[in-house]
């Protein structure tokens, strides 16, 4: 009971912290312009902004780096808002802040993708820059804002110019999409340990928190993601497992 309620409070902090996220980025755009834009435009204007911030970390050897580093912040705290969002709407809260209730909650919470990359967002926002961390995350912007413009923007004419092409592409390479995305992830977490000999017993304690994510993506259900996370997982161990081989006292 105590193990379902701290994880309980622990979602429900990220929860929050989206949706209060969510609400600073509202209370920040014009009234005019909020009031004309439904949930769905919200999103996408989100998902455009995790794209742009990409961009700009991207550019930022020309741009300078004080605006790379603010970009890098900007691409996480709005890849949290979307999928904070995204799993407020699909999870809610729980019935009653009890035990039982909690623990009947939980499962509809932490086996979904929109938690896990909330969780994802909250780990790297604040970490020194990687290249590497905001992949999967502009991958996520990219399939979502496209799944947008697919249903009210095919009537512009960029659309027959750029964005059907674009579409076609993306939707052909979903797969591959998912599986460099998992490919990323589990490569990210030797990229932590790395750190560790660096920048000390601060990046230890991250390596142990995203082990813990890499757990929760490698038995996700949602959307096939742990398949995905499976996957790569035995690709590493064919290719180290000849190499244990030659020294038994590992396979002991």
């Amino acid at each position: 009971a105590k193990a379902a309620a701290s994880a309980g409070a622990a979602a429900s902090a990220l929860l929050e912290r989206a949706s209060g996220l969510l609400a600073q980025a509202k209370a920040a755009l014009p009234l005019g312009l909020l009031s004309s834009m439904d949930q769905q435009q919200v999103f996408f204007s989100i998902n455009c902004a995790t794209l742009l911030s990409v961009l700009l970390y991207v550019l930022s050897p020309l741009t300078g780096r004080a605006l790379g580093a603010r970009a890098y912040y900007w691409a996480f705290l709005s890849g949290a808002m979307a999928f904070g969002a995204s799993l407020y709407l699909q999870a809610k809260t729980p019935a009653a802040w009890t035990a039982d209730a909690i623990k009947a909650w939980l499962p509809s919470v932490l086996g979904t993708n929109n938690f896990s990359y909330l969780w994802y967002c909250t780990i790297f926002m604040g970490s020194p820059p990687m290249l590497m961390a905001l992949t999967p995350l502009a991958i996520c912007a990219a399939y979502n804002g496209m799944t947008y413009a697919q249903r009210r923007l095919t009537h512009l004419p960029m659309w027959s110019s750029y964005g059907a092409r674009a579409a076609a592409f993306l939707n052909a390479n979903t797969q591959n999409a998912l599986q460099l995305n998992a490919t990323v992830e589990v490569m990210l977490l030797f990229t932590l340990v790395l750190q560790v000999f660096t920048m000390g017993f601060r990046r230890a304690m991250a390596v142990g928190v995203y082990l813990n994510l890499l757990r929760m993506r490698y038995h996700c259900r949602d959307g096939n993601i742990g398949f995905y996370h499976r996957n790569v997982w035995l690709q590493i161990g064919a290719k180290v497992m000849p190499y244990v081989a030659r020294v038994p006292q590992l396979e002991g």
